[in-house]
């Protein structure tokens, strides 16, 4: 279908991205966060200590790490990480692409530190809050309507025509739930038009573009005074030029004896050529996080979990020293409570809840039931039911 629709790109400026190009590099941050989320589920599962809050804070994890790479590469590039991963830079909306040469070689950077403030808010700033309002306004909506519920039931209960139940007695009233203040009704009302609002215009500005009647593909571009154009050869080599007296900047600026500043100058080197370099390793991630998802949504993992379970080892002696086996399989014989969250040690073959095992094995390296040598690596998550174990 590509051939019929290609008539909707035709333009007659050289330099100005195609529709399909924009809705790439916009979709390519859009599948960061969750390929990021499951680096950070992976590993807080083996070192849940000291990065638990790791998860639990997400969201303002990926917000830094986005507000620290597009800083650089707008400060650098002139366009955001996957504008410059498509070959893309921002332009100020009165910049037109019939510039000579000449004036682009004087001109490598054409973006003021205001536009590049601008910019990060809008790729950095902006989705964070946009994100935080969403799930409070979830949260809230869902206590407005529990509220709203509870009071229909109530009102309900006390009805005239259902006051006495068939025996008799008086029936009791429901319990209601805390009346939320106005301004969380008021936020509630309000926040889905300015959703629908913020979509609609995203829409309208996608279809005016993909039409040619606009040069502004977001309105954040246009909120910013901005528009995409792509890339020309001489960019690529004022880009390169930018790199290199930004080291020699870079160097300048630092003070103190001779080995301090080569290291600091090799650490600055090092972050900022990693930060260079992640528009290789991203998409990289991106493509194992989707195979990932693909593997075990397809009929391969499937077949590989239907597999006949293979017979269990024999129960291993218990020392006298080792904790006692509570008769019921369910309860964790640390803790002695219904088992919540369980892991087996791979050692023994034994399930315990998974907070009481973890730092058990971390402090004494052994099995508490077999006292046989166990570390927090050989620890395995159970995500299926585990009864019986």
């Amino acid at each position: 279908m590509a051939e019929f629709a290609a008539h909707l790109n035709l333009n007659l400026e050289h330099n100005r991205p195609s529709f399909f190009e924009l809705v790439a590099q916009d979709s390519m941050m859009s599948m960061l966060k969750p390929a990021l989320k499951f680096l950070l589920m992976v590993v807080t599962q083996r070192h849940p200590g000291p990065l638990a809050w790791a998860i639990k804070h997400h969201e303002e994890c990926y917000s830094l790490i986005t507000l620290l790479v597009q800083k650089h590469y707008l400060q650098v590039y002139d366009a955001s990480f996957a504008e410059n991963f498509y070959g893309l830079k921002r332009v100020q909306s009165h910049e037109t692409d019939s510039q000579s040469v000449e004036q682009l070689k004087h001109r490598p950077m054409s973006l003021s530190s205001s536009d590049r403030r601008k910019s990060l808010f809008f790729l950095a700033v902006l989705p964070y809050l946009k994100t935080k309002l969403d799930a409070l306004f979830l949260k809230h909506n869902a206590a407005v309507r529990q509220h709203a519920a509870s009071a229909t039931a109530a009102a309900a209960s006390l009805s005239p025509s259902i006051s006495v139940h068939q025996d008799g007695n008086q029936p009791q009233p429901f319990a209601q739930s805390q009346s939320p203040s106005s301004l969380v009704r008021v936020f509630t009302f309000i926040y889905p038009f300015v959703h629908l609002t913020w979509e609609a215009s995203h829409f309208v500005c996608q279809m005016l573009y993909l039409f040619d009647e606009t040069a502004y593909y977001s309105p954040e571009l246009f909120l910013a005074g901005l528009r995409l154009r792509r890339l020309t050869a001489m960019d690529v080599i004022n880009q390169q030029n930018s790199l290199i007296l930004g080291e020699m900047e870079r160097a300048k600026r630092l003070v103190g004896p001779g080995f301090i500043r080569g290291f600091l100058r090799f650490l600055s080197n090092t972050v900022n050529s990693a930060i260079d370099y992640s528009k290789f390793v991203v998409p990289i991630t991106i493509f194992f996080f989707k195979f990932l998802e693909w593997w075990y949504d397809s009929e391969h993992y499937t077949i590989a979990v239907s597999l006949p379970v293979p017979p269990a080892p024999p129960m291993p002696k218990i020392p006298e020293q080792g904790l006692a086996l509570p008769q019921d399989a369910s309860i964790c014989p640390l803790c002695l409570k219904q088992r919540t969250n369980p892991a087996v040690v791979a050692v023994s073959g034994l399930v315990f809840c998974y907070p009481c095992i973890h730092p058990y094995l971390e402090q004494h390296r052994c099995c508490p039931v077999t006292l046989l040598p166990a570390s927090t690596s050989s620890l395995i998550k159970i995500f299926a039911g585990s009864g019986g174990l």
